[in-house]
């Protein structure tokens, strides 16, 4: 699947959520009561990022996440996730 970083924003723009895995890591962009939420499963660590109708909110700080100090348009451009691991719901 030819999965970049154009097509995570688009996706979050849809509304949609997000997991993938990093460096054997579980990671989610998730939407719960009417707000957008980024997930470190391996640490159970819940972030909140903004409220869900607020996408170009959304896209800037998507923009600014990094995972051990790589962000996520290098991680998905680059395809570093595991491919097997990304689940768009």
């Amino acid at each position: 699947m030819k999965y970049n970083y154009e097509n995570l924003i688009e996706d979050l723009q849809q509304g949609r959520e997000i997991e993938f895995s990093y460096k054997d890591k579980d990671y989610a962009i998730v939407n719960h009561a009417n707000y957008w939420f980024l997930i470190f499963s391996d640490v159970k660590l819940q972030v909140p990022l903004c409220k869900f109708e607020d996408k170009q909110k959304l896209t800037e700080l998507v923009g600014l996440i990094a995972v051990e100090d790589v962000n996520l348009e290098k991680i998905f451009n680059k395809k570093l996730y595991d491919e097997n691991s990304l689940y768009i719901l």
